[in-house]
């Protein structure tokens, strides 16, 4: 969905990431990319809104992951891939890192270069993907 689009989420409920017991039968509305609103009951919205009906279904908070390595995207095993930093594995795994419900991620070991080009594709909407944040190379004493 586009980002200026008005969203109506209904009926689902809602774990804020707080220590309060979840909201059911809650509404949310999202305009123009950002939440505006969250209530329990019914939350009538704007006329031209999409309506989500999460009857059933529960609303949480993005999941950080602080310290990932997209390399295998969860979907083969590690092998010799875990050095290539190969672009389309990365892409992929980026991609199934959203759809599990991550949207940031932190890569702390990544070649700068292409580090640079993978966050900027990210930043740029290229393919959907987490929010993206590197540190670039690791260093270590000789011999680790």
């Amino acid at each position: 969905m586009e980002v200026n689009k008005t969203i109506l989420v209904k009926n689902g409920r809602v774990i804020d990431g707080t220590a309060n017991d979840p909201l059911l039968n809650a509404s949310i509305l999202i305009e123009n990319g950002y939440f505006t609103r969250i209530t329990t009951g019914d939350l009538p919205g704007p006329p031209a809104a999409v309506v989500i009906d999460a009857t059933g279904k529960t609303v949480l908070p993005g999941l950080i992951d602080m310290h990932a390595h997209p390399l295998s995207g969860g979907v083969a095993t590690l092998t010799e891939a875990i050095d290539s930093f190969d672009p389309a594995t990365q892409t992929r795994a980026l991609k199934q890192m959203l759809y599990w419900g991550v949207t940031s991620v932190y890569n702390p070991v990544q070649p700068l270069e292409s580090g640079l080009h993978l966050r900027a594709q990210t930043a740029a909407n290229s393919f959907p993907s987490p929010r993206l944040f590197i540190s670039g190379p690791g260093f270590t004493a000789p011999g680790g």
